[in-house]
């Protein structure tokens, strides 16, 4: 097993909550939610399934690789009624949001469903990988509940020796409160190499294939021996 490091940037900090494996901050909508759609439990209609995305084990292993880093203390967002601007606001001495240089985003084409004005959340943790390893930065996966977006990011963190700060956008129709560890940004390291593509001929037994995996209702992808578990702590 690789060890992954977070490490504070200045002992000022130790109140902060530390990272923690995204495995451990799995929200509420998912939990809450049902294995089956509907009232009678598993069903089969017509060759289809009502299986949920809780029955999906490659979207919650998406949800739960890696890390969280989480905000480090609650924090008021509201919206100025003429301009539309967001503004934060915190009780903590620690500066833990600053504006972010709008021209490196402007020709971006984010959604309406965000401001186009970027802020940028402070890290106040240095990640190191073994060597030959970096991490994919990303906003928290499959996190609809949480009302902004982190822009994405990879750093060679087996080199990169200071704080990797993480400019968002915030939800524009969002005020109220986001609450002291809410996931800012999902850390998942990976083993750096040098790819090619390669595009081979049609596969001749596709049908006995699917045929294999159809014949299972539930957890075919694990019954079939496709999946491997990934474990993080």
């Amino acid at each position: 097993m690789k060890t992954i490091e977070f490490r504070l940037a200045d002992k000022k900090y130790n109140w902060i909550g530390n990272p923690i494996p995204a495995v451990n901050n799995i929200p509420d909508w998912y939990k809450n939610m049902k294995a089956f759609s509907g009232e009678n439990g598993h069903v089969i209609s017509n060759r289809k399934t009502n299986q949920t995305a809780k029955r999906c084990v490659p979207l919650f292993e998406a949800m739960t690789s890696g890390y969280y880093i989480t905000l480090p203390a609650d924090m008021i967002i509201s919206v100025d009624k003429e301009t539309g601007q967001s503004s934060f606001e915190w009780l903590s001495y620690t500066d833990l949001i600053s504006a972010h240089d709008p021209m490196q985003t402007i020709e971006i084409p984010f959604t309406q469903e965000y401001s186009p004005i970027p802020f940028k959340f402070y890290n106040h943790f240095i990640v190191k990988t073994p060597p030959g390893y970096s991490c994919l930065f990303i906003s928290p996966l499959m996190r609809p509940d949480i009302p902004f977006y982190t822009l994405p990011g990879v750093v060679d963190t087996d080199k990169h020796n200071v704080p990797i700060h993480f400019p968002f956008l915030i939800r524009n129709d969002f005020e109220g409160l986001i609450e002291k560890g809410t996931p800012i940004v999902q850390v998942i390291p990976f083993k750096r190499n040098d790819w090619k593509s390669k595009i081979n001929e049609p596969i001749d037994d596709l049908f006995q294939r699917l045929e294999r995996y159809y014949s299972f209702t539930t957890r075919a992808y694990k019954k079939l021996g496709s999946w491997s578990r990934k474990r993080y702590e």
